[in-house]
């Protein structure tokens, strides 16, 4: 213990001692802090070599007021190096006595003061009255401003290359990451040196910082790895590549060829994605790949950019009559949308057998021909399918029992398999020939079996619709989406009332694709609501944005149900979509869950909703939200017009983790006053490159009424253009409090 090895060490120095030096050593032997604290003032005064040792060894004193008392005294201390035992207390566990020791250094002043301030500060300082002493400190030896962002930022890249020279694994990767986000040019030297490890970790975080920069000397490099063994060094070097404009594109080029469809699909999405459209022979190359994720890609990106590919390098796929590949071309021609695609499906579809006219039928629509025929024909066939699928999803077979609400009403099917469909249904599925008693209907299965009469669903024995024939509906749908929405929308309907709304996320991922609303109807928003919680994630988040889309109070309702009791991951989607529909009657449902995990996505759904109302819930919600909850209620306030919030975020812009002054800084977009402005002006000198970056777009475009999102704000560049731009990984902002002049980071 700290305090029972001074009272040794004062024991043996009382042997021989002055009186008056034997009533000091007593009283630091004391087992009052205060009193220790005097005594350690007094024997300051006398600088002698025992005082020295004394006040030496109660830095290591277990209060930190006779820690902070040392600190203070030493001022006083003459011919003795006193910095020594500064620098050891800007380091102590109290945050108090660090700042009581940033406050002596600046006191002190000289070089070595500079120095130990300098360390404090790039070495993670993370309490705010410590780091505000310490940028006070250096003001007060002549440092601030620009002078002062660009030593800082030297000594930081410094302490990095001294750290990288002992760390391995996540530290070296972590150190990477601070130098490639830092705004000194070595920063960038640090991250260039890293792409040349062995350490992947080391060699990711470097792609992830590099962001266009490095010329010549990171192209090359990136050209290396993007033949490495590690499928996502590859991916991750494609990315990096993309980000240095026209000359980046060498890279991607190269890609097109991987023998990894992944690698080859990213490599074509990169260049579909730049400033300037890829060029033909780039996206033709893979029309005809035999991964049907890469080559629908290129017949997209095609087709939305009119480039002229050569719809011949289909014509093998199509001869596969029967098999996989005879889709995938069909579907790849649809996605042209060019003329010689259509007329390569008006070929196949003079020759086709009757399993094939519908899918050419619907695939001439879908890429664009607007004969009136073929729209009547597609409607029709669509119908025909649709009604089979409700008949049997409404019978036994096929169907499956909701809970009965009222136990004492009869429960009666809405339709009964006749003979010949019955027989049909048992060919589909591979099943033996039924016997006349087989039974036909939902009645007929609870006769059999009264057991099952109550609450409890009677489970599908089989699906109304085959993945094949499902496909085909879709392709069908989205033909007459495009030429009859009306008529499209009501079939949809039709399947939502009668499906497994577990089974439909394809059918509601169509509409949202389509942009296409469903028609007000309470019975299947509660359908489909009270089966949410038992649907996969993807086909939770399509229902969640299609019920949504209907902007309907019964829909809204529905949902609200729900709410509480849907798991969290799934609970985002619909949050997000009473967000989307705007209506100040999902506030008092979507308050109570600011107290949780999904505190932030509703924050952000309140603003979206845009009623004051929320204002005062999203305040309290402040105190109990964790860190990253706490920007984005800051931010929801922010956007709807809350002003008292300005000290928060002035207070995060000193944090010293650059992605909360990121967040602080965005919130600050937001606003408009004197106040944010001169706070964005002081984050041009933030230590890392991204809040500087930020803070001089916000200064270029008026703050009165600005959106600020991610979408549409303008993007950084860097040295390979337009391409190579970076922006925030997330929501964030940065910035300095008034009146320090002084750049954030560490």
């Amino acid at each position: 213990m700290r305090y029972g090895s001074s009272i040794v060490l004062i024991g043996l120095l009382v042997i021989g001692c002055s009186k008056e030096r034997e009533q000091l050593l007593e009283e630091l032997a004391s087992p009052k802090p205060v009193i220790r604290a005097g005594a350690v003032q007094a024997l300051a005064a006398a600088s002698d070599e025992e005082a020295f040792l004394l006040l030496s060894r109660s830095l290591e004193d277990s209060s930190a007021v006779v820690r902070i008392a040392v600190v203070q005294a030493l001022p006083k201390v003459k011919d003795h190096p006193v910095h020594n035992l500064l620098i050891r207390a800007s380091r102590d566990a109290d945050p108090e006595v660090r700042e009581a020791a940033a406050q002596v250094l600046a006191q002190m002043g000289g070089e070595t003061s500079r120095r130990a301030l300098m360390d404090m500060f790039v070495s993670g300082e993370n309490q705010l009255l410590v780091r505000r002493a310490v940028l006070r400190g250096l003001e007060q030896l002549g440092l601030s401003g620009d002078a002062l962002a660009t030593e800082l930022a030297q000594s930081e890249v410094r302490r990095i290359r001294e750290q990288l020279a002992e760390a391995q694994g996540i530290r070296r990767a972590q150190l990477v990451r601070r130098a490639g986000n830092s705004v000194h040019p070595d920063g960038l030297a640090v991250v260039l040196e890293a792409l040349q490890e062995a350490d992947p970790d080391v060699v990711l975080t470097a792609l992830s910082v590099l962001d266009g920069r490095g010329a010549a000397p990171a192209l090359r490099q990136l050209q290396l790895l993007a033949g490495e063994v590690s499928e996502e060094v590859r991916a991750r070097a494609l990315r990096a590549a993309a980000r240095f404009g026209e000359e980046g594109r060498v890279v991607l080029r190269g890609a097109l060829r991987d023998g990894d469809a992944g690698i080859r699909r990213l490599a074509l999405h990169l260049l579909s994605q730049g400033s300037s459209p890829p060029a033909a022979e780039e996206v033709c190359l893979l029309l005809a790949d035999s991964d049907a994720q890469t080559g629908e890609l290129a017949a997209r990106v095609a087709g939305e950019r009119n480039l002229d590919c050569d719809a011949g390098l289909l014509d093998s796929m199509l001869q596969q009559r029967g098999q996989p590949a005879w889709w995938q071309a069909v579907e790849r021609l649809v996605a042209l949308r060019s003329e010689k695609a259509r007329a390569r499906l008006a070929a196949a579809l003079s020759g086709a057998n009757g399993a094939e006219r519908p899918w050419l039928v619907a695939a001439l629509l879908r890429a664009g021909e607007g004969r009136a025929d073929l729209a009547r024909e597609v409607r029709a066939d669509a119908a025909r399918r649709v009604e089979r699928a409700v008949v049997l999803a409404e019978s036994w077979v096929g169907g499956k029992l909701p809970p009965v609400v009222r136990p004492s009403e009869e429960v009666r099917d809405r339709s009964s398999l006749n003979q010949e469909q019955l027989d049909r249904l048992y060919r589909k599925y591979g099943l033996e020939a039924p016997s006349e008693n087989a039974p036909r209907s939902v009645s007929d299965i609870l006769k059999a079996f009264p057991e099952h009469s109550g609450a409890r669903p009677l489970q599908r024995l089989c699906e109304p619709l085959l993945p094949e024939e499902a496909g085909l509906l879709a392709a069908e749908l989205d033909a007459l989406l495009r030429v009859d929405t009306e008529v499209a929308v009501r079939l949809a309907e039709a399947l939502l009332r009668a499906l497994d709304p577990r089974s439909v996320g394809w059918l509601a991922a169509l509409l949202n694709q389509r942009k296409a609303k469903l028609p007000a109807n309470a019975y299947v928003f509660e359908r489909l609501m009270q089966a949410f919680s038992d649907m996969d994630l993807e086909t939770a988040q399509e229902v969640a944005e299609s019920v949504g889309r209907t902007e309907d109070g019964a829909a809204l309702q529905a949902m609200l149900r729900v709410l509480p009791s849907v798991p969290w991951e799934k609970r985002e989607w619909l949050i997000q979509a009473l967000g989307r529909m705007k209506r100040a009657e999902a506030v008092a449902g979507l308050i109570p869950l600011l107290l949780g995990n999904s505190a932030a996505t509703v924050a952000e759904a309140l603003a979206d909703i845009g009623d004051p109302a929320a204002v005062k819930p999203l305040k309290a919600a402040i105190a109990h939200a964790a860190p990253g909850q706490e920007m984005h209620i800051l931010m929801a306030l922010a956007r709807l017009g809350d002003r008292e919030l300005l000290p928060q975020v002035l207070t995060r812009l000193e944090d010293p983790d650059p992605d909360v002054r990121l967040a602080a800084l965005e919130i600050l977009g937001r606003m408009s006053g004197t106040e944010e402005r001169k706070a964005i002006e002081l984050a041009r000198l933030d230590l890392d490159r991204r809040v500087r970056s930020r803070a001089e777009q916000l200064l270029k475009t008026p703050t009165e009424g600005e959106e600020s999102d991610e979408r549409s704000r303008p993007q950084p560049e860097g040295s390979g253009g337009p391409d190579a731009a970076q922006g925030p990984a997330r929501e964030g902002a940065g910035t300095l409090p008034e009146g320090s002049g002084q750049p954030a980071g560490r």
